[in-house]
């Protein structure tokens, strides 16, 4: 085979690893419940404030802003610059409408019937009556919005956080989340069944408009004396508010903060 025949392919792979980076860096608002007690929330917290690989973790943390800096970030304000806004909330809204699914099937596996037959809805309704979600029916409907991932539901379950990691391309995780990315993908992958040309624009599309909500983070970024832990402090902070639905257990809050004391 060509090398002009495998460009789109290679291009394909190296789009999706930007993706996944700039979705990881950016975080998002989810919500998610945990059932554990709060000895096993303690227990955790003491956990996931350990950073056992921090040097790996810095220089991969180095690598991943330094491509953000040369490709990622030129090409998100170029998009946003370009593109009316309208037409960036379609692209975001349709690209959201993906993750329904996947929320219903973590919603029901975490025991949360009601909240799953919402997101079900939500995604039928937005998909039918939205112009395959380009336009957000169902909010105005009332049907609420959930977010919820294998990540979350492996944490329901009991499965521990393991040490923080900086991935190259994905961004901040941990061994539990890295592990609910995996499962996550399937369930959100724009590019299945797309030709190998058509799977590459729909990846640079995702890729671009999901930089581009993300670069008024930059400046709060920018003003941080340490970014790397910043970032670190601020993945965990949303993990476990995720988890725990928002209403993180006052004992783990109290152990999160003596936790940092101590690693100052």
């Amino acid at each position: 085979m060509s090398t002009h025949a495998n460009q789109p392919k290679t291009i394909k792979a190296f789009l999706i690893c930007l993706l996944l980076i700039t979705s990881l860096l950016g975080g998002c608002a989810t919500t998610g419940s945990h059932h554990a007690g709060s000895g096993e929330a303690a227990a955790e917290q003491q956990e996931v404030n350990i950073d056992p690989f921090e040097n790996a973790n810095r220089a991969i943390y180095k690598f991943n802003t330094g491509l953000d800096r040369v490709i990622l970030r030129p090409v998100a304000k170029g998009y946003q610059k370009v593109v009316p806004s309208p037409v960036r909330k379609g692209v975001s809204n349709f690209f959201s409408n993906l993750l329904e699914p996947s929320t219903a099937v973590n919603s029901l596996l975490q025991g949360k019937p009601k909240q799953a037959g919402q997101s079900l809805g939500r995604f039928l309704v937005n998909t039918s009556l939205g112009f395959f979600g380009v336009l957000d029916v169902a909010t105005p409907m009332n049907i609420p919005k959930y977010r919820e991932d294998f990540g979350q539901t492996f944490a329901v379950w009991g499965v521990e956080s393991g040490p923080y990691l900086m991935l190259p391309f994905l961004g901040p995780s941990n061994l539990r989340d890295f592990g609910g990315l995996l499962t996550h993908s399937a369930f959100t992958d724009v590019t299945t069944g797309l030709s190998a040309e058509n799977a590459t624009y729909a990846t640079a599309l995702r890729l671009m408009n999901t930089r581009s909500q993300l670069l008024s983070f930059d400046e709060t970024l920018n003003l941080q004396v340490d970014p790397y832990a910043f970032i670190r402090d601020g993945y965990k902070q949303r993990r476990l508010e995720a988890i725990y639905d928002g209403n993180v257990p006052q004992a783990e809050e109290d152990d999160e903060f003596e936790a940092e004391l101590f690693d100052d």
